[in-house]
């Protein structure tokens, strides 16, 4: 944390003499970059801390800039609140249309922290009893991402919106389930061409009747 504080400083103080929306464009990137990066590591009141420290050095910024004027005179200048949210960081940009655009700083703990989830100890990627619980992981890493999540949409409308196993309109409120049309225990991936979207009704069905056919071939093979 002390090398991104240290850049985040160094940032401040190359934008002395600079205007607030180009400190503000340059500080966002950073800000949300860090605490996307360690949010399934870090706690809120690391992040907490790091806004009080961007805080302090944004009030030695104004002061270097206008050593005349009171802090009380910066402030107004500077910060506006939002909500119920004081001393935010705020600038004008004239947009491609010529209108003013508004920008705020953002702070390090507006970013939610999301945990890795670890997986289970008993968990067997080459155990077909396993296979939907690596899906249902898949899924919900795919949807906590950007590369994830377009992924998930262009499967959605690959498939014009349907299960591929009833037909049927997958919507918000049906819900969905991440398949793999050739099991990861038979030699399946995680390529586009070997993942498919179903309601999840359907996916527990066609689950149930996989585990059927493969218990009954086997005790065909048996003799039982």
């Amino acid at each position: 944390m002390q090398s991104f504080l240290q850049e985040i400083k160094a940032t401040i103080g190359e934008h002395l003499h600079s205007e607030v929306e180009k400190l503000i464009l340059a500080l966002n990137p950073m800000i949300r970059g860090w605490a996307i990066f360690h949010r399934p590591s870090a706690s809120k009141k690391t992040f907490r801390d790091v806004d009080r420290y961007i805080f302090c050095e944004l009030r030695r910024w104004m002061w270097r800039r206008h050593p005349r004027k009171t802090l009380t005179w910066c402030y107004e200048k500077y910060y506006t609140s939002v909500g119920n949210r004081n001393y935010v960081l705020q600038g004008t940009l004239i947009d491609r249309r010529g209108k003013p655009r508004t920008i705020r700083l953002i702070k390090a703990s507006d970013v939610a922290i999301k945990r890795h989830v670890k997986i289970k100890a008993a968990a067997n990627p080459y155990d077909p009893k396993w296979e939907t619980y690596f899906e249902e992981r898949l899924a919900l890493q795919m949807k906590d991402n950007h590369h994830g999540y377009d992924k998930l949409l262009k499967l959605w409308f690959d498939q014009n919106g349907r299960c591929l196993h009833c037909g049927g309109k997958i919507t918000r409120e049906t819900g969905w389930h991440l398949h793999h049309r050739i099991w990861v225990v038979n030699g399946g991936d995680e390529s586009m061409a070997n993942l498919t979207l179903m309601h999840p009704t359907c996916h527990l069905q066609l689950h149930a009747q996989t585990k059927r056919a493969e218990g009954f071939s086997c005790c065909t093979a048996c003799g039982f």
